[in-house]
């Protein structure tokens, strides 16, 4: 059974889905403090540039200024320019927020048996139940004397400059026993929960429950201990002894001190409620969600982010999206399992202050342990998001923070966002966008622009990086991730690559089954050669479709289409850019295969199409290159066996064949082409080759050719 805290509130920009719904569009989303810096009167020309920098979303803090009548100017305005608000807020429930940091709060849960021994009773679901008619009295719940006690905190003395005390607060503590029983008639005592020192088992509070005091039967209740907690670290003990008068369930024991006890008992209730109102009607379009919590850092902290999002749900319909940072998995998994967030938005910066800057001396070195620290994380956080079947979102730093964090450079930046998208995240959003200031005029965060909101290399890179991403995301939405691996630990339907040092790897699957690979180049400077880094990756053709195969592969985001080479281990060469990703899509040559572009067998390739394959060329040409930019083309600058049988190739406009709706195939001087026996349909020139080709065209048949077989000569 779920416990339930309290959080801070904001608002975002879109009717996001629950547990395993696809998400309508990719979130790219910056950090936006406009309104913190109190410049209502530039939101305007603040907004043009977000949206020029090609972001759909921004989070902007309301921080010091929290004004119904601003936000909605500014909300206004953002939509205007089709950009989707994600407003946060600290200054909502002061008081609460200042009480959070310093609660304590725990959960344990009676059935667990790695807290608990259960001399008496049995398991029953998520209880612990002692039944009249099989067990006999006795504890049914107890802590182990040699297992884990529960820590509690004792606020001594505070102390002035002068050593003078100015607070003497005891930590009060407060241990919520959730009960059941059957049959609440009688006074019987039918339990006693008893508080022990775990250091030497002496009782610090005792609490006798008669059946009576239940008000319902079959209905869980809670019995509250209240006491003082002794000076010192204190690790407790909990027993519920069961007298034998009736059916008990023990379901969990809460632990809480007075701040926690407070929020878990709703008396924030009626001032969420207040702030939920004074928003309603600023963001008619699109609906709210809400910001719970921003980095909780222990489990005890989830329950009260639980009890936020549980309760705006049911006053609102609108459920709360948390940023988390945290490495161990151990707690990522208990926070989404505690939580349910309908999105998990994580942020993890690698470019600390230690890490040398580029062309500094020790930098490929302190660059590559950072990311390697980043890939462990983000695994970690894609196996517990596919686990919980939500999207998981990435937060890139973008910013210098003090001596701690780096400023980052745009390839850096760039390997940042590859590398969540080889994850499987399906939202990027950037921290943060505008520069702050200190006292003394001086930036002590360098974000996207600087303080005047004039763009610098990073924004120029997040520009780029934004245009690819709204481009693609009818496809990145589409993929699911099916692994994440370095280049020199291959798996799936990879072989493996020809320099597999510093290349991150993720596989996919498309919602149309088709294969995807993604391949990121974690180096952020050029080798010493100057140029690119170039690589061969090999494929598995036995995971992909069938042994000696082609595939067709394509260079998604730059719309280029390459061939493998034909066998059971095809292969492909590719160029990348420091800190480049690219994403590949992989089809293999059989049965039907659409081309919505150029393709060409260059020299030295061999394309092997088997018997009765179909091969598709979609109107226009994405590529925009060869001899006509408007129609595809299938060039042979190697060889094209094609010569199987039953082979066809042709338009996707059946209706209208004979428009001329693909250009046709063309054969170079050096290329070879066996067509014999093909069916070649609809082709502006159905075939052209030189006189220098090698063509077999027997039986050959065309159909509704604007021009058949075109021969071409290199003579004047």
């Amino acid at each position: 059974m779920r416990v339930l805290g309290l959080a801070g509130l904001a608002v975002l920009w879109l009717a996001s889905p629950g547990a395993g719904q696809a998400q309508e569009e990719f979130p790219i989303g910056a950090w936006f403090p406009g309104l913190f810096n109190d410049q209502s009167d530039r939101f305007a020309e603040r907004l043009d540039q977000v949206a020029a920098a090609n972001f759909n979303t921004i989070h902007a803090a309301l921080e010091v200024r929290n004004d119904a009548a601003v936000n909605r100017v500014f909300m206004d305005l953002a939509r205007q320019r089709g950009l989707r608000v994600q407003l946060y807020s600290w200054n909502v429930l002061p008081g609460w927020r200042a009480e959070s940091r310093r609660y304590w709060s725990k959960v344990l849960e009676a059935e667990d048996t790695g807290l608990f021994v259960h001399p008496a009773g049995e398991r029953d679901g998520d209880a612990w139940h002692a039944n009249t008619a099989a067990h006999g009295p006795g504890v049914i719940v107890d802590t182990p004397e040699e297992g884990p006690g529960i820590f509690l905190r004792y606020v001594e003395q505070r102390l002035n400059s002068r050593g003078q005390v100015v607070a003497n607060r005891a930590r009060y503590s407060i241990h919520v026993f959730r009960l059941k029983t059957d049959d609440n008639t009688g006074s019987d005592r039918i339990a006693t929960l008893r508080i022990l020192r775990h250091s030497d088992g002496s009782v610090l509070r005792t609490r006798s429950v008669r059946k009576l005091q239940f008000h319902a039967p079959d209905a869980y209740q809670d019995f509250v201990i209240r006491y003082a907690v002794p000076p010192g670290r204190n690790l407790v003990r909990y027993q519920v002894d069961w007298s034998g008068a009736g059916n008990l369930w023990v379901d969990q024991i809460r632990a809480h001190d007075t701040d926690g006890h407070r929020l878990f008992a709703g008396h924030h209730d009626g001032r969420l409620e207040a702030e939920l109102a004074a928003y309603d009607g600023i963001a008619a379009d699109p609906p709210w969600r809400f910001y719970a919590d921003d980095e909780p850092r222990w489990t005890e902290k989830d329950w009260s982010v639980a009890y936020v999002n549980e309760f705006i749900k049911a006053h609102s319909g609108k459920s709360g999206v948390v940023a988390f940072h945290q490495t161990l998995k151990e707690f990522m998994q208990h926070f989404v399992d505690t939580v349910s967030p309908s999105e998990f938005l994580v942020d993890f910066y690698p470019i600390l202050g230690s890490v040398p800057r580029p062309g500094d001396e020790g930098y490929e070195a302190g660059l590559r342990r950072a990311l390697d620290d980043y890939v462990t994380w983000y695994g970690r956080a894609r196996v517990v998001a596919a686990g919980a079947g939500i999207p998981l979102w990435g937060v890139m730093q973008a910013h210098s923070w003090g001596g701690g964090l780096r400023d980052p450079a745009p390839e850096e930046i760039r390997v940042q966002v590859h590398l969540a998208l080889a994850h499987g995240a399906t939202g990027i959003y950037y921290f943060m966008y505008s520069s702050h200031v200190n006292d003394d005029g001086r930036p002590d965060l360098q974000g996207l622009v600087d303080p005047y909101y004039r763009v610098t290399p990073k924004w120029r890179e997040v520009r780029a990086l934004n245009r690819m991403l709204r481009e693609h995301d009818d496809i990145l939405l589409q993929l699911s991730s099916d692994d994440v691996f370095p280049g020199e630990a291959p798996a799936s339907f990879v072989q493996g690559l020809s320099d597999p040092v510093d290349f991150q790897l993720g596989t996919f699957t498309h919602g149309d089954g088709t294969r995807y690979l993604m391949v990121v180049n974690r180096r952020c400077e050029l080798p010493r050669s100057g140029g690119p880094r170039t690589v061969t990756i090999g494929l598995k053709a036995s995971q992909l479709g069938g042994p000696d195969l082609s595939y067709l592969v394509k260079e998604v985001y730059a719309r280029r289409t390459a061939l493998t080479r034909h066998g059971a281990f095809p292969s492909f060469s590719a160029s990348f850019a420091p800190g480049e990703g690219k994403l590949f899509r992989v089809e293999a040559w059989d049965d039907r295969v659409t081309l919505a572009g150029d393709v060409t067998i260059p020299p030295g390739l061999k394309l092997t199409i088997p018997a009765g394959s179909t091969v598709v060329f979609t109107p226009g040409d994405e590529t925009g290159g060869g001899e006509d930019e408007m129609r595809s083309e299938l060039i042979v600058e190697g060889a094209l066996d094609a010569g199987a049988g039953g082979i066809t190739f042709r338009s996707s406009d059946d209706a209208d064949a004979s428009s001329g709706g693909w250009y046709g195939i063309r054969v170079a001087p050096t290329g070879h082409a066996d067509l014999s026996g093909a069916t070649i349909q609809g082709g502006l020139r159905c075939v052209e080759a030189w006189e220098e080709s090698t063509l077999d065209v027997t039986d050959v048949n065309l159909v509704d050719c604007g021009e058949g077989i075109a021969r071409l000569s290199t003579a004047p």
